[in-house]
């Protein structure tokens, strides 16, 4: 009988080895996971600040646009106004020779 509840004892031991061996790596798996999700967490930080430093750089870039397009029609009108009075300028001048 002593060395059945010997054996049992031992069995029994075995076993809690086996589950502390089990909880370790559990444990040590849990803080890599951990230390992955901290790593993730920080990448993502610099993916938004990546994208809203892209963000603010398109907008700089639709704004400079649409300055250009006012500038092009600015000009256009100009341009248009300059035909205009170099026309009237010749027609003037073409009453002087005559």
């Amino acid at each position: 009988a002593m060395a059945e509840q010997n054996e049992g004892t031992k069995q029994v031991l075995e076993a809690l080895s086996e589950i502390n061996r089990g909880t370790s790596e559990v444990r040590s798996a849990t803080a890599e996971m951990r230390e992955g999700s901290i790593m993730v967490a920080s990448e993502m930080k610099n993916l938004v600040e990546v994208t809203e430093e892209v963000r603010a750089g398109i907008g700089a870039i639709d704004e400079g646009g649409k300055s250009i397009a006012e500038s092009a029609r600015v000009s256009a009108e100009l341009g248009e106004r300059n035909r205009e009075l170099a026309a009237k300028v010749v027609e003037q001048a073409n009453h002087f020779k005559a």
